[in-house]
């Protein structure tokens, strides 16, 4: 057995492949990498907001004048992000752009906290009913609304170049694009494979793992993207209903079959918070979870009835 492995710098964190082949096909397993990683390519210039030339930089500019049609990719990413946006009753939505541009994040050196007044007006401009999609189109309803799909891109880029190693024969897989990680394993690498999950207090440490052989996983956690402003830390996991940072979870960890529900999803619960968020999980059929929050300045946890038998504590 061999490991073909590729890296490469996109959507704003390092991705990683990994075939696992006998020893005589690592040469040809090269090449197939690279069409995966091309594949990735495609999907961030299609999703990223911050390039002016992408699709969705296009539709966030035309689709207020007038109704824009949509790559078949982008209309199912919208779509999906449209179903974890309605699932979690607005906890997770595509059109956060009017926030998220407001706050700044995605260019740390434009980040700042808004006023009051400020937040409420881009509130306004949030969420489903801003957008109307019908199949391959697409229309804002609202001028002012954007979307940002920097909460489910990163999961969709990595199910595609999945399910292309899957079409071209591949069994044993691993794709990881900054903890949004997605695997496949076949009887000669399963039981290989565990995910560990940071320790959302200590840079250098792990709370826990869990073995994984098919199946993706997606964190979402305060200590990923944040600034300090006066003292106070503020993180990008923005809340749509209030248009501030989520305070009521430390991380969430989701497993599930593919990687751009389970971003999505790890986004939704923790702005949902511990008691709504394990509800959600718990609803949702094929779905785990594991959250961890603070009381009385201790952390604790919530763990699903399905991923707590297979998940080893490595600190509390």
């Amino acid at each position: 057995m061999a490991t073909v492995e590729k890296t490469a710098f996109l959507m704003d964190t390092v991705v990683t492949i990994k075939l696992f082949v006998e020893v005589q096909e690592s040469r040809t397993a090269a090449a197939f990498l690279d069409s995966a990683l091309e594949r990735m390519v495609r999907l961030e210039a299609l999703a990223d907001t911050y390039q002016p030339q992408s699709e969705i930089s296009r539709v966030n500019h035309t689709a207020a004048r007038t109704r824009v049609h949509l790559s078949p990719a982008l209309a199912a990413l919208l779509k999906k992000a449209g179903r974890i946006d309605s699932l979690s009753r607005g906890s997770f939505t595509p059109a956060l752009g009017a926030l998220t541009a407001l706050w700044g994040f995605g260019r740390r050196d434009t980040m700042t906290v808004p006023s009051a007044g400020e937040i409420r007006e881009a509130l306004q401009h949030v969420g489903q009913p801003t957008y109307r999609l019908s199949g391959d189109s697409l229309a804002f309803e609202d001028a002012a609304a954007a979307f940002d799909l920097g909460g489910i891109a990163k999961g969709y880029a990595v199910d595609a170049a999945i399910e292309y190693l899957r079409a071209q024969g591949f069994t044993d897989v691993q794709v990881d694009a900054g903890g949004d990680l997605r695997a496949m394993a076949s009887a000669r690498t399963a039981g290989m494979r565990n995910v560990y999950v940071r320790h959302p207090l200590k840079s250098d440490g792990f709370y826990g793992r869990f073995p994984l052989n098919n199946g993706a996983v997606a964190t979402s956690g305060d200590y990923e993207r944040f600034f300090v402003a006066e003292g106070v830390r503020y993180h990008h996991l923005l809340d749509p209903h209030t248009g501030y940072p989520a305070r009521a979870c430390r991380s969430v960890t989701i497993l599930g079959e593919e990687a751009a529900a389970c971003d999505a999803l790890a986004t939704a619960v923790f702005v949902l918070g511990p008691e709504k968020g394990m509800a959600l999980v718990e609803r949702l059929p094929g779905i785990e979870g594991l959250i961890v929050f603070e009381e009385n300045d201790t952390l604790i946890y919530k763990i699903s009835t399905g991923l707590a038998p297979v998940f080893e504590w490595l600190e509390q």
